[in-house]
């Protein structure tokens, strides 16, 4: 295929967000590392990947995201023009668009994500997990663990949490156990988040203020999965011209998305 479609969306986006305005909503006191192993084609098990996320935490709110977003925000924050792209351009590619932030408003899950130029953001209650928490317990990572399930979005999990950190929080929008979530995954192992680094640190919680297009869930689903089964389409009704790819390319290209048919929160929830 001839240049890669890929790097202009990823240049795209890196441009059209450098005039940021971010509200602080908390100290950051927390910061919590975590490695994501998954599996985004549920026809393949042998191919697994696995990328870092982080888990702010502060005083009354938290803030999940890639490390990588988290690195591309941070570069945006401290720039005044796009004189930084090489910078930019540097910092890996993730695939987790999403920011989480939990508490935020109060008692309620605010998610946002963005699809080529949109942003979407939805809220949830806080309250999502009806955990059931057993007697077993392993160290893992260091820490002495306790073990819980639940159920969320189609899927069973099984979360390993440590009272040694009394803070009711985890990766995604993981909550409510009595101490942090040391490890969580599905019982079908497709997806599995394990800390890796957890430190205290003196920062910020912010929250970048744009013209989100405000939605639900189900809604957002239903767009982000249009998007996957239409990307050429898509791509096209957003002004990028795609004159360099002949049909057999377009039908590979729209292959690579048919495969992550795997989301973490399932559609038939």
């Amino acid at each position: 295929m001839k240049k890669n479609i890929y790097f202009l969306i990823i240049v795209f986006a890196s441009i059209q967000s450098y005039s940021q305005n971010v509200t602080k909503i908390d100290n950051a006191t927390y910061r919590c590392e975590y490695l994501i192993t998954y599996q985004l084609d549920s026809t393949n098990v042998s191919n697994k990947l696995s990328e870092t996320m982080l888990l702010l935490i502060g005083s009354k709110t938290s803030k999940f995201l890639s490390l990588t977003t988290f690195l591309k925000d941070s570069i945006k924050e401290h720039s005044k023009s796009s004189s930084n792209l090489t910078q930019l351009m540097a910092v890996p590619k993730t695939a987790f668009n999403h920011t989480i932030f939990k508490n935020y408003p109060q008692g309620q899950i605010t998610s946002t994500e963005y699809i080529i130029r949109d942003h979407y953001k939805y809220e949830e209650p806080i309250n999502l997990f009806n955990w059931k928490i057993t007697n077993d317990t392993k160290t893992i990572s260091g820490y002495n663990c306790q073990k819980a399930t639940t159920t969320f979005a189609g899927r069973d999990y099984v979360a390993w949490f440590t009272n040694e950190i009394p803070m009711p929080d985890g990766p995604y929008k993981f909550n409510g156990l009595p101490g942090l979530i040391v490890k969580i995954n599905d019982t079908k192992n497709h997806y599995e988040y394990k800390l890796t680094r957890f430190k205290k640190i003196t920062g910020n919680i912010g929250f970048i203020e744009r013209n989100y297009i405000k939605t639900t869930k189900k809604e957002f689903k239903k767009v982000k999965k249009e998007f996957s089964n239409n990307v050429i389409e898509k791509l096209q009704q957003n002004g990028f011209t795609i004159t360099s790819m002949n049909a057999s390319e377009k039908k590979n290209f729209q292959k690579r998305f048919n495969k992550k048919n795997n989301p973490i929160e399932k559609d038939n929830e």
